[in-house]
């Protein structure tokens, strides 16, 4: 179909494949993303869906997340004949690409919770009154949605939410954790957007942006049971609430609140897509290159200081006096200390650089595949050792001092820049080593 991307354009290839490594890793990138397109995935899995005996009278088609929209274009053919109305909610600035008149297309804030978020939300749920049992709403889930699809719990105000989310983002939160406390203050969200489409059938197609994939964090799991209950929830908020005050606020009743199972019985969830499957689409391709390949399974997760060590540390042993290839998935957090221009993947791609040795041979990327990396406008970063001999390590130091990773990479031609990619499943590590000079 014409509306399947083939790959994903990095705008400034031109000057980033300055090597063999470089252009390997941003080849293996725009591939991957084009055959692993939320668009034709979808459609795969709608066409199992919707057959000549399905017995539904009307469809609904509900998205949020940074790959709603494309999730949308691989199904819409099929459900045209009978669609009711159909409405997505996707970040503002991300543009369509193909005109589809029938669709309502709304727009919320990301990463932080915003007005847009809330009036689109509010849309979409008046839109869902009076459904049947004889209904099939689809829902499209990506990352992004939890804060693009919004509807605060009654006393509880856009800044509270807003607050609460940037402090524990700030503060080294993990997606659980978040999430966890995100569910406490929305009417949307830990299974509550499931019993407002009762009784009709719900179908989720869900790409999922968290390690392990779990789908009642994914968005925040609007449409599961949550797995985390009051007595863990309580704990979060001991543990950030000296940085994060306005978790004192929450009141008892917030936090023990419970959802009865029925309405779960009516909704089917599917992941069609996530983190491990582009890992493994990267280390075919490096591997038909003729690489030497390590595929690391388990996702990577902790503090950006920890993991480029992690990652160095991978890298050195794997290698065994023949050039060795690293791919893993996941997803890190960082302390915002500075008033700086960046994200996760531009600072671990920073200290990965940092901590290699200046006689060591080595190229590394990582990668946000949703295009945008935190407050910057790039993927994320890609180094070598040809990136660290034109810096001396005070002046990098500096930099992540302020958290502005970005600013330092443009100006080196190490930030990859593609845009929004209609995809969201969290990130992606690739490095190359290939030992010390004096081995070489």
């Amino acid at each position: 179909m014409s509306n399947f991307l083939t790959e994903v354009k990095i705008l400034n290839h031109g000057v980033l494949e300055t090597t063999i490594q470089r252009k390997l890793i941003l080849q293996s990138i725009s591939k991957s993303m084009g055959e692993l397109s939320p668009s034709r995935l979808s459609s795969d899995h709608i066409s199992r869906l919707i057959g000549p005996d399905q017995m539904y009278n009307r469809i609904y088609v509900i998205g949020f997340g940074k790959a709603s929209l494309s999730m949308y274009y691989g199904i819409r053919e099929k459900i045209l004949d009978k669609l009711e109305f159909a409405g997505i909610i996707i970040p503002v600035g991300e543009k369509p690409s193909l005109d589809c008149p029938e669709l309502r297309l709304l727009y919320g804030n990301h990463p932080i919770i915003g007005p847009e978020s809330i009036s689109s939300t509010e849309y979409l749920v008046s839109r869902l009154k009076g459904l049947k049992e004889n209904d099939l709403v689809i829902v499209l889930i990506s990352g992004g949605g939890s804060a693009l699809f919004e509807l605060p719990s009654p006393g509880i105000t856009l800044e509270k939410i807003r607050g609460v989310s940037k402090c524990l983002m700030n503060s080294g939160a993990d997606i659980y954790k978040l999430n966890a406390i995100r569910q406490i203050l929305s009417q949307v969200k830990g299974g509550k957007f499931a019993h407002m489409l009762m009784p009709a059938t719900v179908e989720s197609f869900v790409i999922s942006d968290v390690p392990g994939d779990d789908v009642s964090v994914i968005a925040s799991g609007p449409l599961s049971k949550p797995v985390i209950g009051s007595t863990e929830r309580k704990k979060i908020i001991e543990k950030f609430s000296d940085k994060c005050h306005l978790l004192r606020e929450i009141d008892q009743e917030s936090l023990d609140y419970d959802l009865s199972e029925e309405a779960f019985k009516r909704v089917k969830t599917s992941v069609i897509l996530k983190n491990g499957d582009f890992v493994d689409k990267i280390c075919d391709y490096l591997r038909k290159q003729g690489e030497n390949v390590i595929m690391i399974k388990k996702p990577i997760t902790g503090d950006v200081q920890d993991v480029s060590k992690i990652i160095v540390e991978t890298l050195r042993t794997g290698y065994n006096s023949r050039p060795v290839w690293v791919v893993a998935g996941g997803e890190t957090t960082v302390k915002v200390q500075g008033k700086g221009i960046g994200g996760r993947n531009c600072e671990l791609a920073l200290r990965v650089s940092r901590n290699m040795g200046p006689d060591e041979r080595f190229t590394f990327a990582s990668i946000g595949t949703d295009g945008i990396d935190g407050t910057s406008p790039a993927m994320g970063g890609i180094v070598d050792n040809g990136f660290k001999e034109l810096l001396r390590p005070e002046i990098v130091d500096e930099y992540l001092r302020n958290n502005d990773s970005f600013t330092l990479l443009s100006k080196y031609n190490a930030a990859i820049i593609t845009g929004y990619t209609g995809t969201n499943v969290s990130d992606i590590f690739i490095g190359y080593y290939a030992g010390k000079a004096m081995e070489n």
